[in-house]
């Protein structure tokens, strides 16, 4: 058997999630084996058993089991029990979430509100379920990022992460199982480092990687499967300066100057800038001493507008040709007050 254990994104706290919905107090109807699961290795399904028992003379139906988060569901979903019986209910936990200052810490607290409600929403039993959880390895990742990085500036290596990973002394070993397309990721200086590559052309934008890790206990036969999620960001090598170029409130049939810097975050020159499909009244060159794009408009429509120029830009020693979106915005006043 191999247990997965799936790490966000993003921090969690659980007493910052949905709340129990609110309910009108009854005299507890049941009662509960204890709810402290003790202390736990991670794990996004973690399963240990709960006995609940009518304390009444009457028939108790629970139909929903409610947590303080969305980390815990109960299996059966509901139960029925006669006066003074008992059933055993499996509580099923994911243990993977953490608070930010839990990053780099093997152990941590769980801690959740554990609420049985009847049909008309009334609790007929409520506690806390509480435990200890460990990590088998803490990963040095700020926000889980892998950066931001241009287009054109990717390490020649390939390489765009260090991540310094730190064992939990019940660990013999950990391997990179496997990773999701468009990056690589292998163990570095013997299990100290998890080395993140990107070797392929990542297109522009945001993107999520996944990296599974096999973590093999001492004494233990079955394996842990780990999956950590990363993010990056991808943007073009070339910035318009201002990025929106904002005319303000304009007057129809008059002209308005243009004027935009080119720079190339990498560095490389730039040998050509060609527009395609200018609209009617709008005229642009690129001046190559100055770097700047310049320009006119002329306003002939009685909206508000916000004109997109795709731009095609050529560096220096590179084939591909770069492109890049040229905004203008400008607020034209409505018919009545062109009159």
């Amino acid at each position: 058997m191999i247990v997965t254990i799936v790490l966000a994104a993003y921090f969690f706290s659980p007493t910052e999630s949905k709340k129990p919905t609110p309910v009108a107090e009854l005299p507890p109807a049941l009662s509960c084996s204890s709810l402290n699961f003790g202390t736990a290795m991670e794990s996004a399904d973690f399963v240990f058993p709960a006995k609940l028992t009518n304390i009444t003379s009457e028939t108790v139906t629970v139909s929903r089991f409610a947590t303080s988060c969305d980390c815990g569901r109960v299996e059966p979903k509901t139960v029925t029990l006669p006066p003074n019986t008992e059933i055993t209910v499996d509580i099923h936990l994911d243990l993977t979430r953490r608070k930010a200052e839990e990053r780099l810490s093997f152990d941590r607290s769980f801690e959740v509100p554990f609420v049985c409600q009847n049909a008309k929403g009334q609790a007929l039993f409520s506690s806390k379920i509480t435990g200890k959880i460990q990590s088998p390895l803490v990963l040095d990742c700020q926000d889980w990022s892998l950066g931001t990085f241009s287009e054109l500036a990717l390490p020649a290596t390939g390489k765009v992460k260090d991540i310094d990973v730190k064992t939990n002394p019940d660990v013999e070993s950990w391997k990179v199982k496997s990773a999701t397309k468009g990056i690589e990721a292998e163990s570095e200086g013997a299990g100290k480092t998890l080395a993140i590559f990107a070797p392929e052309k990542l297109p522009l934008g945001s993107h999520t990687h996944k990296v599974t890790i096999e973590t093999k206990l001492k004494g233990k036969s079955e394996p842990i499967l780990s999956e950590y999620t990363f993010k990056m960001e991808v943007t073009s090598d070339i910035k318009f300066s201002p990025i929106v170029t904002q005319l303000g409130f304009v007057e129809f049939g008059k002209t308005y100057p243009i004027e935009v810097r080119l720079v190339s975050l990498s560095g490389k020159n730039i040998k050509s800038v060609t527009f395609a499909r200018p609209p009617t009244g709008l005229e642009l060159a690129y001046q190559a001493e100055t770097k700047l794009i310049t320009g006119k408009l002329s306003i002939n429509q009685k909206s508000t507008q916000k004109l997109e120029i795709p731009v095609e830009i050529q560096l220096d020693g590179i084939e591909q040709k770069l492109t890049q979106t040229l905004t203008i915005q400008y607020f034209a006043p409505s018919s009545s007050e062109a009159k």
